[in-house]
């Protein structure tokens, strides 16, 4: 009844992520937040399972030839208004792909915050570099300088 419960969970994993990834100072969930959370899952699962087991039924199906009947959980759309059989089938694709988009969307954005991040922090190591390289003595030959002449002397 609750199998989709560890995907709305993941969902709410990521929003929780995204807030402290993408905006560390900015408002997180609060307890109250969690605690509401746990309660939509909860309606939300058994709201999508709910089709699954309404219209289970055990299906009969005769073999004449062999004289055996065998049993089959399942639908028999036959028997089935088609309205109901619809919402049977797009209610919980709609839940299911809204909860994959919100899955993959706040990933999305927390690698491209990421990737900013490593730039930004690659751009200031660079920087840092360059800042020491200039308070040396620039009539001392630095130790990258006389590693290139040793290989070029090498190479030739």
């Amino acid at each position: 009844m609750f199998g989709f419960s560890s995907t709305f969970l993941l969902a709410v994993i990521t929003l929780q992520w995204y807030f402290k990834v993408c905006r560390p100072f900015g408002p997180q969930l609060a307890l109250k937040a969690r605690r509401i959370s746990l309660l939509v899952i909860f309606f939300l699962s058994v709201s999508v399972s709910a089709p699954f087991i309404i219209m289970r039924k055990q299906l009969r199906i005769p073999n004449i030839e062999l004289n055996v009947t065998g049993y089959k959980c399942g639908i028999n759309i036959m028997k089935v208004d088609q309205n109901a059989y619809r919402a049977f089938i797009f209610y919980p694709s709609f839940i299911i792909v809204g909860v994959m988009l919100e899955l993959i969307i706040p990933n999305l954005v927390i690698g491209r915050q990421m990737k900013i991040a490593s730039k930004m922090c690659i751009d200031s190591v660079s920087i840092a570099l360059a800042d020491t390289d200039l308070k040396k003595n620039p009539m001392e030959p630095t130790m990258e300088i006389a590693l290139l002449v040793l290989m070029s002397l090498i190479g030739s």
